[in-house]
């Protein structure tokens, strides 16, 4: 089984610039720096920056954030509360089709050594 047959695939948001911190934003962002190899998100006792920007597809619960610059590291959104949130064009956003299996197994599995072997392979 694929990756393809279990999730679609999208890139976060094309900021037209660099992100800087608006307090009055309505969406909050995840930046790359905030996904852990360790398959979390984390803010490092600080608050996500925000952004005037209302995405056309804005995160949901259950989406596997995968770095696609630089290191490698996956991790599940699950923020709590109803805020809206995005990500930046450097992380792909995969979200599962199916309830064969769930988010956190692929996070798992991405951010393991056979999936990090798996996915060497394939470049």
């Amino acid at each position: 089984m694929q990756i393809k047959d279990l999730c679609t695939i999208r890139v976060g948001y094309s900021f037209r610039s660099r992100v800087v911190d608006d307090p009055d934003g309505v969406t909050k962002i995840v930046q790359p720096k905030n996904i852990s190899s360790d398959g979390t998100i984390n803010f490092n006792g600080s608050v996500p920056l925000k952004t005037q920007v209302i995405p056309r597809s804005p995160l949901k619960k259950g989406e596997i954030l995968v770095l696609n610059k630089g290191r490698f590291a996956a991790a599940v959104f699950n923020m709590p509360g109803n805020e809206t949130w995005v990500t930046t064009a450097s992380v792909m956003v995969f979200t599962l089709t199916t309830q064969k299996v769930i988010p956190e197994y692929i996070s798992l599995y991405l951010n393991s050594t056979k999936g990090q072997r798996k996915l060497s392979s394939l470049q």
